[in-house]
This record gives structure tokens, C-alpha cells and sequence, in this order.
């Protein structure tokens, strides 16, 4: 089957509904700020993969490699929650 038409590859949100998305965005962020709730983000790639031996994680090569000279391989992070739990104990 072939995509070549302009509706195989466009967003399938409107220009109005990703407006009123950032403008919600901007407002949650605005709301936690003011009350000094500080936003995280977490890495996408790690050192280690997850423990679980039933999740399969996919393995890559950093993309800018290591400046300590050391192994570059990576894995793909299957949920955010081990970064969560060592900041939150940090």
C-alpha cells in the first residue's frame, strides 16, 4: 500500500486543540510553580536495563558516546520509575 497523500503523514490534532493543549499545559505548569512543585524530567536512555525478566528492554548505542571512554551502550527506559524513586530519595 503507498502513503503519498498529505493526510497519510499530517497530525491528526487540529491546530485549535493543540492550542488549547499548551495553553492548558502553560496553566498547570503556572499553577504548580506558584506553590514551588518542581518539574523533572527523566532520562530515556540508562546505564542499566530494568530487573523485571519479564520486560524485554531494547538495547542502543549512545548516540554521543561516553566521554569517560567507557562502554556506550545503553538501554531504552521502560518507565520513569527507578530516576522517581532515587530523586525522591535524594
Amino acid at each position: 500500500m503507498a502513503y503519498n497523500t498529505y493526510s497519510d503523514w499530517c497530525p491528526t490534532a487540529s491546530i485549535a486543540y493543540l492550542q488549547q493543549r499548551a495553553i492548558s499545559m502553560a496553566a498547570l505548569r503556572t499553577f504548580f510553580a506558584q506553590r514551588q512543585v518542581m518539574e523533572v524530567t527523566t532520562p530515556v536512555l540508562g546505564h542499566y536495563t530494568v530487573t523485571d525478566p519479564t520486560i524485554e528492554s531494547l538495547q542502543v548505542e549512545h548516540p554521543l558516546g561516553n566521554p569517560l571512554g567507557k562502554d556506550t551502550t545503553c538501554y531504552l527506559q521502560t518507565s520513569p520509575e527507578y530516576a522517581m524513586k532515587r530523586l525522591l530519595a535524594a
